[in-house]
């Protein structure tokens, strides 16, 4: 049996937090919250998602030492998993968004700044592991918080912002079967 649950980022006075709470249903109400466990610096979108075992899934972006990078942990309704760096690029990572496939996949895109610029990526988790990122953006120039979706096929669709023409234009790329397809 699945529930709601709810994430934020919250201060507490001393360092930022994660916070968690699922909703009871018999009761009508949220419960108690949960900090997430190993957060240490400035976070940034916590989002959630259900794994093929049923675990959620928060993935945030986390700012250690002046770089933002995402990280992952599962929780089974009792017990946090281990902390997972998803990302480590020498410039930030941020602006993620997160979707849940038919087979209860997680597809996280996000946005990376590489070289002075930033572009799109795409990593997934299969219930086992993640995949290796993906670059899905080409522009010479920066693309922009991304937004992804995941059909009924399984088919993975991201789409961001783009300056490649010299102003904002979006641009969608659907991904499948370890392939992206055009722009």
């Amino acid at each position: 049996r699945r529930q709601a649950f709810a994430a934020w980022a919250s201060f507490n006075g001393e360092r930022d937090q994660i916070r968690i709470a699922a909703y009871d249903a018999e009761q009508d109400r949220w419960a108690t919250w949960n900090p997430v466990p190993g957060v240490a610096g400035d976070v940034w979108k916590p989002r959630l998602a259900f794994d093929r075992e049923d675990r959620l899934w928060i993935i945030w972006s986390e700012q250690i030492g002046g770089n933002f990078d995402l990280y992952a942990r599962w929780f089974d309704g009792k017990t946090f998993g281990p902390l997972e760096r998803l990302t480590s690029a020498p410039q930030s990572d941020f602006d993620h968004d997160v979707a849940q496939g038919p087979d209860n996949e997680i597809w996280v895109a996000w946005q990376s700044f590489r070289g002075g610029q930033s572009d799109i990526y795409l990593t997934g988790f299969d219930g086992a592991a993640w995949s290796r990122e993906v670059r899905l953006s080409d522009s010479p120039r920066n693309d922009w918080e991304p937004a992804v979706a995941v059909d009924s096929t399984g088919v993975v669709w991201v789409a961001w912002d783009s300056y490649d023409r010299g102003d904002y234009d979006v641009n969608l790329r659907r991904y499948s079967a370890g392939k992206a397809g055009a722009i």
